[in-house]
């Protein structure tokens, strides 16, 4: 049984299960989509077209409620309404980028210091026959640090994707 109830009901579960297919989680996507139909449901039973009149009255609805997480609403409205375009339903598609994801991370600068440190301790690391890390860590962490590479990009990054001959 379905746990939607508005004349969008079908899109959004059809929606739900090409995300999940794709191999995305939609667990917060499906509970602000809850949140979406609820809302139409209540506000306007009759509405078959995702209008700009629509989503920007439910996403104050969501604004006045206190939400936190408007950027993930946000998400979730214009994933559905690009999906709906897709399958040839009209919907109207937030620009993206219209609420930015405000990120809590923080980037650590090293010191001087503990940058010497650091290769102090990958440039001391013991060498065998059988410990190739030790041998390619030094280039490594270099490369990644003078890069400005993310770790995963230095760790996979493979020899076809140098070109020697154009730099």
């Amino acid at each position: 049984m379905s746990s939607f109830c508005s004349k969008f009901a079908p899109a959004i579960e059809a929606m739900l299960e090409y995300r999940t297919a794709l191999g995305l989680s939609e667990k917060t996507s499906s509970a602000q989509l809850k949140h979406f139909d609820r809302y139409c449901v209540e506000h306007c039973p009759e509405n078959d077209t995702i209008s700009k009149r629509l989503v920007f009255d439910w996403l104050k609805n969501v604004f006045e409620a206190g939400s936190e997480n408007i950027s993930g609403y946000t998400a979730a409205i214009r994933n559905l309404a690009e999906y709906m375009n897709a399958v040839g339903q009209p919907a109207y598609v937030l620009p993206t980028g219209f609420y930015p994801y405000k990120s809590r991370f923080t980037a650590y600068v090293f010191s001087d210091a503990e940058l010497s440190a650091l290769f102090g301790a990958i440039d001391s690391m013991p060498r065998t026959s059988k410990n190739s890390e030790a041998a390619t860590a030094p280039v490594l962490f270099r490369l990644i640090y003078t890069c400005g590479l993310r770790p995963n990009e230095g760790r996979e990054l493979k020899c076809k994707h140098i070109n020697l001959d154009s730099g």
